[in-house]
């Protein structure tokens, strides 16, 4: 038997079995409504009537009309409860309310006695549920399906143990203040919760999944979302013009965002959260002040992302990155970003920083690169960037600017400055295996206090090319093919600097290197300056062993002024060749296989103050149109001074002692 109600309802009524609303139904404040168990109701899709009170609802909530305006229905169906709604279903015995082409709903505006809906399954509705503002009612075990609304709430609710599922908008909430827990909103196509100006909302211990936004929050305060599940919705969650909120021990899972922050976002506290296989775990636009405290990001393409006109802070401790397909960080817009003890890894970049951020990073260890560009600045300090196997662990480019102190850096090539960059650096470990540092067109770089070690086959520990200008104040470089390269322009001033190299220092193309103090021990030349390259050294102590071919090589156009010379070992001590030239101050040079000084090719040697012990072989050596101006010489050796080949050497003060000949002028040499 199936009733047909319609109108108002004047006494307490108890509804079971099979009801058809024939037009919308009133409850008076004075009247309550049971539901029993296992009632169905149905909706007429012409309704007999529509009364004055309904029309006033409707124009009342046309805000959530406006959303979906196609697919309204104004002939729908309504209850409207200023009494109490009793909804008494039991979960093997649910209450089922709605069908097909009802888009109608139960709007609940009793302010003395409250409703229930408990174990109640409604569906097809337009509003399916509204909840009016100081309105009372318990939602419980609600399951609301294939609606525009499914909740709509304007007064304090909490909601435990609903499910909201394949509607436009799961629950909205105007001006409310609402708890919602341990309840499932999945495939809701717009919103699973939307919230507009509440004071309130706290979601927690939920299942989010599938849905296009799952919490949208606008222009609302203290917004709490505790131990929920976002799995597969566009957006998690949405945020604009929100003032303080918590986000707690979520986990966000396989989305495009997880957490999108729009613009005006304040006092947002993220905290011991689970971010998984999102295309942008947190992303960001303007005028934003978040902080993060242990959450962990994994795969995806990015981390976060702060973008658009910027002015974005954030504080992130104690993170975790790992497996990201792009950078971890994308930071640009005026946006600063503060890392502490983070911790990233499996990662080919970390972060890329543009348009004038502002990025500290501090005790963490990353095992991506750092990108700086457009103006940023990045301070690094107390922490480990790269690994041995990434191409760079810092790249400065377009007028960015870097500091970093007190850190490791590892990489193929652990720092790369160009384009008018600037890196500070202050205490730092490099460990390469191509280059350490390079600093290249028009970039500069101030180093102080650096340890660089380089890989099996490294290539050069420091590298200025192209108008790069480098300042150290004291470095130790440990291995590679050469330690300190200086080409094509580049420029370098030092002090302090002990190298272990193949090479110690090589300088051409145009460049130069000035500075005073070099420890050098090299295998194969200590240094090297041809191709038009200068060298203006003072207090230079080079040493080899018997194979290393010279402890400053000058060749092609090179040319050399160095005060306080010491040199130990090596096939020569000084070789001059190919119209290069050098000036040597109060010089000393030792145990040479061939020759202490060796000059051909139109060479240019000027010497003042020098000792020379060359055992058995030669001091000085001049030959094919080479020439040395000396004064104030000291030599030890075989064959002190031996001039041939058109060689010219002038001079005044020589003490010489030799075994074989003190001084052997021929083949149209002059002395």
């Amino acid at each position: 038997m199936v009733k047909i109600i319609s109108g108002i309802i004047v006494d307490d009524v108890t509804w079971s079995g099979n009801i058809t609303v024939a037009a919308d139904i009133l409850i008076p404040p004075s009247v309550t409504v049971t539901i029993l168990p296992g009632t169905r109701i149905k909706f007429s899709p012409k309704p007999s009537c529509k009364t004055g009170v309904i029309n006033k609802y409707l124009l009342r909530f046309a805000e959530f009309r406006n959303l979906f305006p196609a697919q309204w229905n104004d002939e729908s169906c309504y209850v409207v409860v200023k009494g109490s709604l009793l909804i008494l279903g039991t979960e093997d015995s649910p209450v089922r309310i709605g069908n097909k082409n009802w888009g109608g709903g139960i709007i609940v505006d009793s302010k003395v006695r409250p409703s229930r809906f408990e174990h109640c399954k409604i569906s097809f509705g337009g509003m399916s549920v509204v909840l009016c503002s100081k309105a009372k009612c318990v939602f419980s075990h609600l399951d609301i399906s294939r609606s525009l609304y499914g909740l709509i709430l304007t007064a304090f609710a909490e909601v435990s143990n609903c499910v909201f599922r394949d509607n436009q908008v799961g629950i909205a909430s105007k001006k409310a203040i609402s708890r919602i827990s341990h309840s499932t909103l999945i495939r809701n196509a717009r919103y699973g919760i939307l919230c507009n100006s509440c004071k309130l909302t706290e979601i927690s211990n939920s299942l989010l999944a599938y849905n296009g936004v799952g919490i949208s929050l606008v222009q609302t305060r203290n917004v709490v979302s505790v131990s929920n599940s976002f799995t597969m919705n566009d957006i998690a969650m949405y945020f604009l013009g929100v003032n303080k909120g918590l986000v707690q021990e979520n986990t966000f899972r396989l989305g495009r965002t997880a957490l999108h922050f729009g613009k005006d976002v304040f006092g947002i506290k993220i905290i011991d959260n689970y971010f998984s296989g999102n295309n942008v775990g947190i992303k960001a636009h303007s005028k934003i002040a978040i902080a993060l405290h242990n959450n962990v990001f994994r795969n995806g393409l990015t981390a976060i992302h702060f973008s658009g006109d910027g002015h974005c802070v954030a504080t992130v401790v104690g993170a975790t990155f790992i497996d990201f397909k792009e950078s971890a960080i994308l930071c640009c817009g005026f946006s600063t970003i503060k890392f502490d003890s983070c911790r990233a890894k499996q990662l080919k970049g970390f972060l890329i920083c543009t348009d004038i951020s502002r990025i500290r990073i501090l005790k963490s260890i990353i095992s991506g690169n750092i990108n700086i560009a457009g103006k940023s600045y990045v301070n690094i300090a107390n922490s480990t960037i790269g690994t041995n196997d990434l191409s760079k662990a810092v790249s400065v480019h377009e007028n960015g600017l870097c500091d970093i102190s007190a850190s490791n850096l590892l990489g193929k090539t652990c720092v790369e400055v160009f384009g008018s960059a600037i890196l500070r650096a202050q205490k730092i470990h490099v460990r390469y295996g191509g280059q350490g540092l390079k600093v290249s067109d028009t970039a500069r770089a101030e180093l102080v206090n650096l340890t660089v070690t380089a890989g099996v086959h490294a290539e050069s520990g420091i590298t200025a090319e192209g108008f790069g200008i480098i300042t150290i104040n004291s470095l130790r470089i440990a291995g590679g093919i050469c330690g300190i390269r200086i080409v094509a322009n580049g420029e370098c001033e030092a002090s302090g600097i002990e190298i272990r190299a193949g090479i110690g220092i090589e300088v051409l193309g145009s460049g130069i290197i000035r500075g005073t103090g070099f420890d050098i021990k090299y295998v194969k030349r200590g240094i090297a300056v041809r191709d038009s390259g200068r060298a203006e050294l003072s207090e230079v102590k080079t040493a080899t062993g018997e194979l290393g071919e010279a402890g400053i090589d000058v060749d092609d156009h090179g040319r050399v002024a160095v005060r306080v010379l010491h040199i130990l070992g090596g096939i020569y001590g000084v070789r001059i060749n190919g119209n290069g030239g050098i000036t040597i101050d109060d010089g000393e040079i030792s145990a040479t296989t061939i020759s202490g000084i060796d000059i051909n090719g139109l060479a240019h040697v000027i010497v003042r103050g020098m000792r020379i012990d060359a055992g058995e072989t030669c001091g000085i050596r001049i030959g094919t149109s080479g020439e040395c101006e000396a004064s104030g010489i000291e030599i030890r050796a075989g064959i002190c001074i031996e001039v041939l080949g058109s060689g010219i050497i002038r001079g005044t003060g020589f003490d010489i002692k030799y075994v074989k000949r003190g001084i052997a002028v021929r083949d149209n040499g002059r002395a």
